[in-house]
């Protein structure tokens, strides 16, 4: 392994606005290169971060200039929506040896194999948190135990958190995973045992997901659910936003259980490719009765559909993201289903909600 310089000139950690941005896991990549080696990075992010790429872009540049090596770095235009989206395909159009992926940490389910490209990740830590300790306190009063679950920009903030409840007598435990759309990891199994589950991220997308995996564990552990911003201070009981959202999604399921023609749409990405959960859709589909379709694409938007022969399909289920019939497709004038709705309306099981598979 190639020697690195004591003191760099340009400083691995990058503050732009209230994100620090850690990029020392580039120090690893350039050891594994021989000194005057060209990397070429590309660098991405999700929609909230794509203002900072270029900076971070020209910071890991100059990192990797100082360590001895030829760099260059482009940036992917279009967004990284999730720690799944990985953009293998565009590093290797534009012929990347390295995706510095900003945003979130790796996918647990599927993290993509890179092959012939390295992928980093760095999800950027936010350090500008506007939080009540006092409100905090009053959420978990007479708690035993608590679970927290974060964002991965709040990792940090979270063992802080954990910390201070802790030294009120409190049992507490942070994920030793950040939250994703799709899977709270290995903090899934502790969430019976908790007697509240605080969330720590910003907007509803987080709460929301946690919510639902919640929910078909036992509906009345949404009782024990807080949610936890950090960027407007807000520290509220979770149950009925999520319990709306749920109503919503129902009326969904409902629309779609006369359905006898569906489409599958099936993402091309690597990390959101899943073929396992094709066939057993596909398997399902048939005991049912019903016909499907199987469309695939990169990039879904409620235009694609539309184009789409107005009485080839009464419904849709997404295999990439459960998100997308939530944000994108929410409101389509069609039954747009996660995969765990689709299980539920092909067998007629409509309780527990599943999700997301």
């Amino acid at each position: 392994m190639r020697e690195q310089p004591k003191r760099l000139q340009h400083e691995v950690r990058l503050r732009l606005d209230d994100y620090v941005f850690d990029l020392s896991p580039l120090l690893k990549v350039a050891a594994g290169y021989p000194r005057g080696a060209e990397v070429t990075l590309l660098v991405e992010g999700p929609p909230g971060f794509a203002r900072y790429l270029p900076r971070i872009a020209e910071r890991a540049r100059g990192i990797l200039e100082q360590l001895g090596l030829r760099a260059r770095a482009y940036v992917r235009l279009d967004p990284a929506f999730g720690s799944c989206d990985v953009g293998l395909q565009h590093a290797r159009k534009v012929g990347a040896n390295v995706v510095l992926h900003v945003g979130h940490e790796p996918y647990p389910l599927l993290s993509p194999a890179g092959g012939d490209v390295k992928v980093v990740y760095v999800a950027g830590e936010y350090v500008a948190a506007r939080l009540s300790f006092d409100e905090l306190l009053k959420r978990v009063e007479g708690a035993r135990t608590v679970l927290i679950l974060y964002a991965a920009q709040h990792r940090l903030l979270a063992g802080r958190l954990c910390s201070e409840i802790a030294s009120r007598g409190i049992k507490c435990s942070a994920a030793g995973a950040p939250l994703t759309g799709c899977t709270m990891g290995s903090a899934f199994g502790s969430i019976r045992s908790a007697d509240k589950v605080l969330v720590v991220a910003g907007g509803r997308f987080h709460v929301i997901s946690a919510g639902l995996m919640i929910y078909q564990v036992d509906p009345s552990l949404l009782d024990r659910l807080v949610h936890v911003d950090p960027y407007t201070g807000d520290v509220r009981g979770a149950k009925d936003v999520v319990a709306r959202f749920l109503a919503l999604r129902y009326a969904v399921v409902y629309s779609a259980l006369e359905a006898r023609r569906f489409a599958f749409i099936v993402d091309a990405k690597s990390g959101q490719y899943r073929s396992w959960l094709l066939d057993t859709l596909a398997r399902l589909a048939s005991r049912a009765g019903v016909h499907y379709d199987v469309l695939v694409t990169e990039r879904l938007v409620p235009s694609d559909l539309d184009n789409l022969a107005p009485a080839d399909y009464d419904a849709y289920v997404i295999t990439s993201c459960p998100h997308l019939p939530f944000d994108e497709l929410h409101n389509y004038h069609k039954p747009v289903l996660t995969p765990g709705e689709a299980r539920m309306v092909f067998t007629r099981r409509l309780t527990p909600y599943r999700y997301p598979w």
